[in-house]
């Protein structure tokens, strides 16, 4: 699976590692106060640097297409239908909708990853059924028609939607954590926040109950755990770079993806980077949970929503618990640390041709 996915996200790294970097460029241009939020300039370079994340699903159907063995601009269409303006619309206005009597899910996939993939799989295979089974004499529009005519309601009805409800059940249990054992927030997050990423989940799923748990309580548990991980994420290229020496390409990306890590844009280094090589991935996830167990123990809590890193380190800082933000720093170089050494001690141990 993380093979499979890995494969996916390679042809599209250029993209999101230059909409990383400039996500980047805004958080130093606004954090020193060279560019302010309320300028319209902010407003176009914050939009420029969102497009590639928003139309993901779409750049995901090209490349997943190539992978499953199905006709990439079918593949794009689809995409198409889970971002189309008028599918927005009907998600905006929350009225039921339905499809042949069948509910359709008002889903915002925008910035999802696991739906469009599961669509693209599962069209490979009705594509691959209308091509033996139509005439060679209507095929060439016939295969396309059927294709689009069974997989964008199956999509909307069903396959998309089950990210959503995975995401649902998992939202339940963040909150019931949140209310009674805020500790084990920031351990999990340590260790799975690098899956919610690769699942789309981050946004969907703990931005609403990270902005719930800050209106009401004034801070969150989540933010400690995402520090960490992201932390790992950014040790882990880093290490990667070092033990790279047959490619030099690929050791300036893991140099750059570490560094955008570090700053709480990881998508580049672990689509591009730590998943591809799968052993730096693991580390992370240890690295991560150890960090996560760290912090949580010592109630680390993020004062404000902004992006985990380095630069975004003051919103941990908190007036009434001024070691709250010390403990943040000691959890983050306690994954810097184990996540370092253990991609280094397991890429070393490993066959790969670095």
């Amino acid at each position: 699976m993380l093979g499979t996915i890995s494969g996916i996200f390679t042809p599209i790294l250029p993209a999101i590692t230059g909409a990383a970097m400039l996500k980047t460029l805004l958080i130093i241009l606004t954090m020193t106060h060279v560019l302010s939020k309320e300028t319209q300039t902010y407003a176009i370079l914050n939009f420029v640097s969102d497009a590639a994340f928003y139309f993901l699903p779409v750049m995901l159907a090209f490349s997943a297409a190539s992978k499953f063995k199905m006709n990439s601009m079918m593949a794009v269409s689809l995409g198409g239908v889970l971002l189309h303006p008028n599918f927005i619309a009907m998600v905006e206005a929350k009225d039921p909708v339905y499809f042949m009597g069948l509910p359709v899910s008002l889903v915002s996939y925008g910035s999802s990853v696991i739906p469009i993939i599961l669509v693209v799989w599962v069209a490979s295979y009705v594509e691959r059924f209308a091509d033996r089974f139509t005439p060679k004499s209507v095929r060439f529009f016939m295969k396309p028609l059927i294709t689009l005519l069974v997989m964008a309601p199956v999509a909307l009805v069903l396959i998309a939607p089950l990210g959503n409800i995975v995401g649902s059940y998992v939202a339940v249990g963040i909150n019931f954590l949140n209310n009674h054992l805020e500790w084990v927030l920031p351990l999990i997050f340590g260790i799975f926040g690098p899956v919610f990423i690769m699942m789309g989940m981050h946004y969907a799923v703990t931005i609403p109950i990270v902005i719930q748990s800050i209106t009401t309580y004034g801070f969150d548990m989540i933010g400690a755990g995402f520090l960490v991980a992201n932390i790992a994420q950014g040790a882990a290229a880093f290490a990667v770079a070092r033990q790279v020496k047959n490619d030099p390409d690929f050791k300036v990306l893991a140099n750059s993806s570490a560094f955008t890590a570090l700053l709480g844009v990881t998508e580049p280094a672990l689509y591009g980077v730590n998943l591809k090589l799968k052993k730096p991935f693991y580390a992370v996830l240890i690295a991560g949970g150890i960090g996560g167990l760290f912090v949580g123990l010592m109630g680390v809590k993020r004062m404000a929503l902004a992006p985990t890193g380095l630069l975004t380190l003051p919103v941990f800082a908190d007036p009434n618990h001024m070691m709250n933000i010390v403990y943040a720093i000691i959890g983050a170089c306690i994954s810097f640390v184990l996540s370092y050494v253990l991609t280094t001690i397991l890429l070393k141990r490993s066959t790969m041709n670095l």
